[in-house]
């Protein structure tokens, strides 16, 4: 008897690391098809388990001039995933009394930015939360990485004495001291100096710029002295670094549990944001992310706290992020992270193939969908389609065969919630498809009711309108943003308000002043030089 007990836990065992080593390959497939279809020139995947690295794939070279394969000590800039780190700064100083998060901003002395960028109630969490711009302040999340900076105050304020190479110093070395140092973080950079950096020079990953004209990716050399870090941007990391800090967080060496817990909460019920982390649960499953995307950069870090788990992607292009959107507070909209959950989490190895015909994956989806109780096969084909279509570098055909996959999933999944995603609402009101215009103008049909609608959404629903030819619904989508002072930070916003202004030039000229008028109002303080702001001073001087 104890013989067949020990057999059936041997057969177990080999079971489970059987369905490991296929979720692994499975995984590694993934990627190196996520990677060929962006042409991406680098792409570094973790995976950690605790504190082991369990998955790493690097894709590219590290240099541009070499054939030099990505580790994962190699360094990426990370860029908003320095949020987060600032937001562990703050809750150990919170800790240590020398600030509180309900400070009003205006209690710490300001150099730098332009005081009409909050008002006399703004905190500092309302700005590292995401929701100064909504009203009553502190109801809406809106991302507004620009802003999180105002924090840099605090900074500035604890290290007065500071005679510093840069003006974010009094940040970075709060940063280093606190974080990077005691961490042992030898391949995060937040500044550079020959003396102290130089090791680091070979280890930093060639940049890439992508180029519409060209339709290719082109090197762009990183001046490593004048990189520079402020609260939330600009840190550059490595793989192996980010999982050190992730091991930190799990035992409680640079925070405690509690404080963790509160900067990966909901800012507010149902907020896809807590203080300076995104938050999300899938199918019981809370995670805690956050991301970067720059001119040439792109990241994710990504913790499962009840599976122990971390990923961590990094790229030296925008591209990952720049057809994922985000920072709208979904992290499945990334395939790579689809395919984790289903990997990592589910122990499904066995990927919808989205290159077969639609037919196959139609039933496949279905399949698995009904088998496996679970959206992650949902996710990931709305997922697979948004890259495609938001990608530069997608053909005609395969822009249209992610259209059909659209398409696919409204005909079989109208009422799941994902539709109801700024996500899906951009996507649809980018398309000229009959189908996919109709169906987003049903669904954005309760938008007019709606309460703590991202802004996005009342936009793009709007365009959804327009396309539709519904001139007033568009309209009145178009003044549920502009009107009023909230999300006046926002291109959402500016881009009503030119809509507005061009509605009503020739009926009503003096409506079309007010709503020019607010947008260059808005604009002088943030963009007063860019081409939408010159339009608009051009178009009231001729009204």
């Amino acid at each position: 008897m104890v013989h067949i007990k020990v057999f059936k836990t041997i057969v177990l065992l080999f079971i489970i690391q059987t369905i490991k080593a296929q979720s692994y390959d499975a995984f590694k497939i993934d990627v190196e098809n996520y990677a060929q279809s962006l042409k991406l020139p680098t792409l570094a995947i973790g995976v950690a388990r605790g504190d082991s690295l369990i998955f790493f794939n690097g894709i590219g070279s590290a240099s541009s001039e070499s054939q030099v394969p990505i580790t994962s000590d190699h360094i990426f800039t990370v860029a908003s995933v320095t949020k987060s780190f600032t937001s562990v700064v703050l809750q150990q100083l919170e800790a240590e009394g020398k600030i509180s998060l309900t400070d009003f901003i205006d209690q710490y002395p300001n150099k730098y930015f332009t005081k009409d960028r909050w008002t006399k109630n703004t905190t500092l969490a309302h700005i590292i939360s995401h929701t100064s711009e909504s009203n009553p302040i502190g109801t809406n999340f809106v991302y507004n990485g620009s802003k999180f900076n105002l924090v840099f105050n605090v900074f500035s304020q604890l290290n007065t004495a500071i005679d510093t190479e840069s003006i974010t110093r009094p940040f970075t070395k709060e940063l280093e001291r606190r974080i990077l140092s005691p961490l042992k973080m030898n391949h995060t950079l937040v500044r550079y100096t020959e003396a102290e950096h130089s090791p680091l020079k070979k280890f930093v990953v060639t940049a890439y710029d992508f180029n519409d004209s060209a339709g290719k990716y082109l090197a762009r050399p990183i001046n490593l002295p004048k990189i520079e870090c402020g609260p939330g941007y600009g840190m550059m990391s490595s793989v192996a670094d980010l999982i050190q800090y992730s091991r930190a967080l799990d035992h409680e060496t640079i925070i405690s549990k509690q404080r963790y817990k509160k900067i990966t909460s909901p800012f507010y019920a149902n907020s896809v944001y807590g203080e300076g982390w995104f938050t999300c649960s899938f199918e019981g499953i809370d995670i805690d992310w956050a991301y970067g995307y720059g001119n040439n950069d792109a990241a994710i870090f990504l913790k499962v706290p009840s599976k122990n788990l971390t990923l961590i992607l990094l790229s030296s292009c925008s591209m990952p992020s720049a057809t994922t959107r985000l920072g709208y507070g979904n992290p499945l909209n990334s395939p790579v992270v689809c395919s984790f959950i289903r990997n990592f989490i589910f122990n499904q190895p066995v990927p919808i193939q989205f290159d077969g015909d639609l037919k196959s994956i139609e039933n496949d989806i279905q399949k698995n969908v009904r088998q496996n109780k679970s959206r992650i096969y949902i996710e990931e084909a709305f997922a697979t389609a948004t890259v495609s279509l938001f990608s530069p570098m997608t053909t005609v055909s395969d822009k249209e065969r992610s259209t059909e996959l659209l398409k696919l999933l409204i005909k079989n999944y109208p009422g799941d919630a994902i539709w109801q995603s700024a996500t899906a609402i951009e996507l649809m009101a980018s398309s000229n498809d009959p189908f996919i215009l109709d169906f987003a103008s049903k669904v954005s049909k309760d938008f007019y009711r709606a309460t703590n609608l991202h802004p996005a959404q009342m936009f793009f629903a709007g365009i959804v309108q327009e396309k539709s030819g519904n001139k007033q619904n568009a309209i009145q989508l178009f003044k549920m943003l502009a009107d009023g002072d909230t999300y006046c930070e926002q291109g959402y916003k500016f881009d009503a308000l030119m809509k507005l202004a061009k509605y009503f030039e020739k009926p009503d000229p003096e409506l079309s002043k007010y709503y020019l008028g607010n947008l260059i109002r808005y604009k002088e303080y943030i963009s007063a030089q860019d081409k939408q702001y010159k339009e608009a001073k051009e178009m009231i001087s001729k009204l």
